[in-house]
Parts: structure tokens; C-alpha cells; sequence
């Protein structure tokens, strides 16, 4: 090949190239920003949905932590003694 050709191919690449690249991103960046845009409020939505289920677990199981304490107090087998008296020292976690 001699150079007059080498030049023509190599600036035909660069102009097909850039052309598809330019195309590309003015074909793309919308849908690309749109599909940013719905997964971003999916996730929000999802976010949204797993924080109410957790608040009504957590409102479940304090209920029933609840009836189960009251329970035991009724029947009098909850006695809550103190681990330490008042004039005894906390004992050591050292030797």
C-alpha cells in the first residue's frame, strides 16, 4: 500500500468512528437516562415497602414479647433479683 492510501483509510476510520460514537450517544443517553431515572424510583419504591414490612415485624413481635412478659408476671415466675447487692463490689474480670 502505498501512503496516499494508508491516509484515506486511516481519516475514513476516524470519521466512521466518531460518527457511529456521536450517533451512538445521541441515540443512547436518553433511554440510558430514562432507564436510570425508573430504576432509581423502583428501588425508592422497594425501599419503601421493605422499611413498612420491618415496622410491622417489629410492632408483631413486640406485641407478643409483651402478652409473654405479662404472662409470666401473672403466673409470678418473673422475679427480676439483682445480679449484684448494693455492698458487694463488681467482681474483676482479671485474675
Amino acid at each position: 500500500m502505498d501512503g496516499t492510501a494508508v491516509m484515506f483509510l486511516s481519516s475514513s476510520l476516524v470519521w466512521v468512528v466518531g460518527i457511529v460514537t456521536v450517533g451512538g450517544t445521541f441515540l443512547l443517553r436518553p433511554l440510558v437516562k430514562q432507564l436510570g431515572e425508573y430504576l432509581e424510583s423502583l428501588t425508592e419504591e422497594m425501599h419503601i415497602r421493605s422499611s413498612a414490612l420491618d415496622q410491622e415485624r417489629t410492632l408483631i413481635l413486640l406485641e407478643q414479647i409483651d402478652v409473654r412478659v405479662s404472662r409470666l408476671e401473672e403466673m409470678g415466675d418473673l422475679q427480676v433479683e439483682p445480679k449484684i447487692s448494693e455492698g458487694a463490689s463488681a467482681p474483676s474480670l482479671g485474675a
